[in-house]
């Protein structure tokens, strides 16, 4: 993964939240499970952007990933798209020059499509790479 598409640990300041494995793993353990926006496995990865009106998202969409492999339940694709949601909001709220304010409402507004999109079309996403294989690569 590129180091421009790295996100901070969150004690260097970053806006997002993560689970702890996201931000102690390594560049080439991420770069092998997130793919930034859309499935790793389907055609949405070639047409979904990585950017809300030129704003990179893509280290909210990284952790997503992060999530959608870790994930067992539903309750966990839940946690994991309501993760995303925040992500994407904390994102969009830290700019703070014009441009930024001017665009802060049509990229909410991508945001939440965002967000109902790994809703309502996430499911085959969410359940790929599960089982013994998923559970032998967390431990290494």
């Amino acid at each position: 993964m590129p180091a421009c598409c790295l996100t901070p640990d969150p004690d260097a300041g970053s806006p997002l939240v993560a689970p702890a494995t996201y931000w102690t793993a390594s560049r080439a353990r991420k770069a092998a499970i997130c793919n930034g926006c859309g499935a790793k496995h389907g055609i949405s990865r070639y047409f979904i952007p990585n950017s809300l009106w030129g704003l990179s998202v893509r280290p909210a969409c990284d952790i997503h990933d992060w999530m959608y492999f870790q994930g067992i339940s539903p309750a966990d694709r839940e946690y994991a798209d309501l993760t995303f949601l925040r992500n994407l909001l904390s994102l969009v709220e830290q700019g703070h020059g014009p441009l930024a304010k001017a665009l802060r409402l049509p990229r909410r507004l991508r945001a939440l499509s965002y967000y109902g999109a790994v809703r309502d079309f996430g499911a085959a996403a969410f359940r790929t790479d599960k089982g013994a294989d998923a559970a032998h690569m967390l431990e290494k």
